[in-house]
């Protein structure tokens, strides 16, 4: 008999029926999954992220699980549930603490370290408008 010791215990292994077992309902499941159910319904997607920028250009974080980073200080997203539980396990709210962790949102140019934060705008709008001109959807060996 084979035995299996972890922290002064043993264990006997699981017959390789267990195994059989779990490994063909697992298989079932990924047919099933991969073949036969549906796509999930478009109301019913994870959105991670705001789908529109505000009017600043500022696009916001919507779920988060340990700092706020991003986030809008909403009703719902200082006392709903999600906050409720936050604030039970003692971390920060989205709005706590001034402008920490950015609840004004971002926009795409400011990410990055603070040290750059608003600094290299110009060049990418010089980029943006040399690839406008450049890039035509040609051949680019031509």
């Amino acid at each position: 008999m084979i035995y299996i010791y972890i922290y002064r215990y043993r264990y006997e292994p699981p017959p390789q029926s267990y195994a059989r077992v779990f490994s063909t309902l697992l298989a079932i499941r990924k047919f099933f999954l991969r073949y036969l159910a549906l796509p999930r319904p478009y109301f019913l997607r994870s959105v991670s992220f705001s789908e529109k920028p505000n009017e600043h250009g500022r696009i916001f974080i919507t779920c988060w699980e340990a700092a706020p980073y991003y986030v809008q200080p909403t009703f719902w997203n200082r006392w709903g549930p999600t906050a409720w539980l936050t604030w039970a396990l003692g971390k920060p709210l989205p709005g706590d603490e001034g402008d920490k962790y950015y609840p004004q949102g971002y926009s795409i140019p400011d990410v990055g370290p603070k040290y750059f934060e608003g600094k290299g705008r110009e060049y990418l709008e010089r980029q943006k408008e040399i690839i406008r001109r450049e890039r035509t959807g040609g051949c680019p060996f031509h």
